[in-house]
């Protein structure tokens, strides 16, 4: 079963090009550009900043691994670290040379990729994903592409699980450009709507949300096949699950006056 993209506005479409990034690399440090012989850009020169330790003036934590940081770039990009540091200045002796330690309570690899977005404006999907769109082009045998139908699902849900985890990065931080790429880019289908309905409600997507909902109305058998999943989203959401019964009626109602 395909699953389903939000759609946008025509205003939005220059969202989808921050999508295909050449770099899809998770580390700080994997970056370097080469200023011999080069015309750089404004996004070479940030991503240079962000390999750059030399003028560091933060640390971030996470995981027990240190990442420095500049404080003028979270300042101005998230209204989250802009609030965190503004009150250790104001709360704190004049500064002592030594950088500010901040500990994050995200993955490692999550809050590499808000950094990313933060000093050069990039939502990173994972690497694998590339290589698996080129690798189910290979062969046309039967038995291999059902397995390439099994690499794809798996890989669709690693993308789906790592946009949803940076969606709620995005709302946390106050990265609100980084909220609406990856709303965006969410592919929503059987396996995920559930979990993707939640995270919506979650962060106040409202357009995500509606989406999802609107899949779970169609393709509801699909969904309540997965009996874990479904009884596990009654437990643990039963606002949204009524909300989604509440809506189910009122499409019903709306196709019998209809007839």
């Amino acid at each position: 079963m395909a699953g389903i993209t939000p759609e946008y506005s025509d205003e939005d479409e220059e969202l989808n090009e921050q999508l295909d990034a050449d770099d899809q690399t998770n580390s700080v440090f994997d970056t370097e550009i080469s200023y011999v012989g080069a015309i750089h850009t404004l996004n070479d020169d940030m991503k240079f900043a962000m390999s750059d330790e030399a003028w560091a003036d933060v640390v971030l934590v996470a995981e027990g691994r240190r990442i420095p940081v500049h404080r003028c770039m979270l300042i101005a990009r998230s209204e989250y670290f802009r609030a965190v540091l503004s009150f250790r200045h104001s709360s704190t002796h004049p500064d002592d040379g030594k950088p500010t330690i901040i500990n994050v309570e995200d993955s490692y690899a999550g809050i590499v990729r808000v950094l990313r977005f933060i000093y050069y404006d990039q939502v990173v999907l994972p690497q694998s994903k590339q290589t698996a769109d080129n690798e189910a082009e290979v062969s046309t045998d039967s038995v291999i592409e059902s397995d390439n139908s099994e690499i794809e699902d798996h890989i669709e849900e690693e993308v789906s699980d790592q946009l949803l985890e940076d969606l709620i990065a995005a709302d946390k931080y106050g990265l609100e450009r980084m909220m609406r790429l990856c709303e965006h880019a969410v592919c929503v289908t059987a396996a995920n709507c559930l979990e993707v309905l939640a995270v919506a409600e979650l962060v106040h997507a409202a357009h995500l949300k509606q989406v999802a909902m609107r899949f779970v109305q169609t393709h509801l058998a699909a969904v309540t096949a997965r009996q874990k999943e479904f009884h596990r989203f009654q437990a643990d959401f039963p606002q949204l699950l009524q909300e989604l019964y509440d809506s189910l009626r009122d499409a019903n109602r709306d196709e019998y006056l209809l007839r």
